[in-house]
């Protein structure tokens, strides 16, 4: 337990004790975000329209993807009502926040990507009065150190917020001339890789819809089921048109194999009396988006969360059993000095030894027609889960060679690319700890 003095003059502004006992880094020569700043602002009135289906992206939190902006699953307004929220308009270099519930202060950047985009009310505009700052800011605002601010200025209990007001007061480092430019580079190159690696995976899905043709189509919200169907499942998302085409699509592929006739499941679990230091991967470390393991765990058996530990190896492809439809799907490359685990729990391991082609089929899996034939056997609710025999019936085609190596090299280039963007931002938290923490 904290137990401190607070002055009563400090009290002025704020009442809570979570900011004035937070830790947090004193900095010496600093600018406040309200010294650096154009405008920091929000619309919360901005909400109660339709989306439409093409048009105006508006940027949602879940488009925050710290510190760049995924538009995989990104919402459109109509040109009418973006007019209508004009003071939300987004510039290129634009900061984006989130400043409301749980996952307040994600970070993202807006890059210019559209000519036109906007914000949902959960999201402030921080933009700079000079846009050479904007990259350091938001990678500060990123980091340990500017998360602790942030955290420390939140307010509010089951949905926490933070203001404009206090928003202003966020101290940033003032930076050399020489530590800006190192920065600015790091990060625009982490930015050129990221967009390097979406190129990829445009050729990679276009491959692959132009082999299956397979439209894309969303879950039906009401639909009949013939009683016939209801043999071997009783839960209706098993049994949603969406499902229904697609189980009828992969049968009609005219060569596939089932996951584990092409792979082993991996079983061989960590010994209880293993006392080295080892590493060890949960799906919290697995990016969905990217299929990149971040924050790997690294501690001693015993400091380790309870459960079975599978050994990985080089190759190895990670296939989450929770909550599935997030896609936290990999394929483990193995140049750490420790030895790595896999939760048990949490994912089905598999190993490729005859199988040439192992990013092929993480790709493939990864791969919409791949991911809904796991994601249609889920069952369960605000965790739904598979089990490992479910994931090693998934059906997987087999093209012809030339094609599958295609992929299989793309995908291999696609998480080398991926690999160096994270690389280049972890290069930038490590000169923000070194430097001013």
């Amino acid at each position: 337990m904290k137990v401190g003095t607070v002055f009563s003059k400090d009290l002025f502004r704020r009442l809570d004790v979570k900011y004035h006992f937070s830790d947090h880094i004193e900095l010496d020569d600093y600018k406040t975000i309200g010294e650096l700043k154009d405008i920091v602002v929000r619309d919360p009135s901005c909400y109660g329209f339709r989306y439409v289906e093409s048009g105006i992206p508006i940027l949602r939190i879940s488009d925050l993807n710290i510190p760049f902006l995924d538009y995989t699953n990104v919402a459109y307004i109509s040109e009418n009502t973006h007019s209508t929220y004009k003071k939300t308009h987004l510039e290129k270099y634009d900061i984006l926040m989130s400043v409301r519930g749980v996952s307040i202060g994600k970070i993202g950047i807006y890059m210019g990507e559209y000519p036109k985009a906007n914000i949902s009310p959960n999201i402030i505009i921080i933009r700079l009065k000079d846009k050479t700052y904007a990259r350091y800011v938001a990678m500060f605002l990123a980091s340990n150190l500017g998360q602790s601010q942030i955290k420390r200025s939140e307010g509010g209990s089951s949905k926490p917020t933070i203001n404009a007001s206090f928003i202003n007061e966020i101290q940033i480092p003032t930076p050399t001339d020489e530590v800006l430019v190192q920065i600015n580079k790091l990060f625009d190159e982490a930015y050129a890789k990221r967009n390097s690696a979406d190129s990829i995976i445009k050729k990679i899905e276009h491959t692959f819809n132009e082999q299956f043709k397979h439209p894309k189509e969303d879950k039906a919200i009401t639909y009949k089921v013939n009683n016939l169907t209801l043999f071997s499942r009783w839960d209706p998302h098993y049994h949603n048109p969406k499902y229904q085409k697609l189980r009828l699509a992969v049968d009609g592929l005219k060569n596939t194999k089932k996951l584990k006739e092409l792979a082993i499941r991996c079983e061989e679990t960590i010994p209880k009396n293993y006392e080295e230091k080892l590493g060890y991967v949960e799906i919290s470390h697995v990016d969905n988006i990217t299929a990149q393991i971040t924050d790997m765990k690294y501690n001693y058996l015993k400091s380790l969360p309870t459960g079975g530990k599978i050994i990985l190896k080089d190759k190895d492809i990670l296939i989450s059993k929770v909550r599935p439809y997030r896609g936290s799907i990999t394929i483990f490359k193995d140049h750490n000095k420790y030895l790595v685990t896999a939760s048990k729990n949490a994912f089905s391991v598999y190993r490729t030894d005859d199988f040439m082609y192992p990013y092929y089929l993480t790709a493939f899996i990864r791969y919409r027609i791949g991911l809904d034939q796991i994601v249609m056997q889920q069952s369960g609710t605000s965790y739904p889960t598979v089990n490992d025999d479910e994931i090693g019936d998934i059906k997987i085609p087999i093209l012809d060679e030339p094609t599958m190596k295609i992929v299989d090299d793309l995908f291999k280039d696609y998480m080398s690319t991926r690999e160096l963007e994270e690389s280049n931002l972890k290069s930038i938290h490590e000169i923000f700890e070194t430097t001013f923490g």
